[in-house]
């Protein structure tokens, strides 16, 4: 997502995540955010979902993948307060015990190959649900419409 953030400098921030189903044989889901001007939400979504649906094939950052990964195992310990319910998460997702230690160890020995492979039975052809929060007088819904059906909803709506 740098490509959007700072090549094309369409967006303040952009992130994605895999997230893991929350049950053994559950669905997992690709999490997206972007946060942009609204006078750029239409070209920084074109280029995200281009990102999303095609991504570059950049083999000569695996070891910063890599490293992102195993970085991101430490970040996700628990803390003493939310122990007991991240162990009752893991065994909702068939874990024993602590899935980060053989994440580590997965990481470690990933290959390219590996990523471009998950990327394509997990995320490439996903179904996409956009939400945009903003102004919509800054965004023309006509050309926003391309990327499907377009449902408006109200603060009342939401919060009720």
């Amino acid at each position: 997502f740098q490509e959007i953030r700072e090549f094309r400098s369409l967006a303040y921030s952009a992130r994605g995540t895999y997230q893991r189903p929350y049950y053994l044989n559950g669905k997992g889901y690709f999490q997206g955010y972007m946060g942009n001007q609204a006078d750029k939400t239409l070209e920084a979504l074109d280029a995200y979902l281009d990102l999303l649906r095609n991504m570059p094939e950049k083999r000569g950052r695996n070891e910063k993948i890599k490293s992102g990964l195993i970085q991101s195992l430490n970040s996700k310990k628990p803390n003493f307060r939310s122990v007991a319910r991240q162990v009752k998460t893991w065994k909702h997702q068939g874990f024993q015990a602590d899935p980060r230690v053989t994440q580590h160890e997965r990481f470690q020995e990933l290959e390219f190959q590996d990523i471009v492979k998950f990327y394509q039975n997990y995320i490439k052809k996903d179904v996409v649900t956009i939400a945009i929060v903003g102004d919509k007088r800054k965004i023309d819904m006509e050309k926003l419409a391309k990327f499907g059906t377009v449902i408006e909803v109200s603060k009342k709506d939401i919060f009720n």
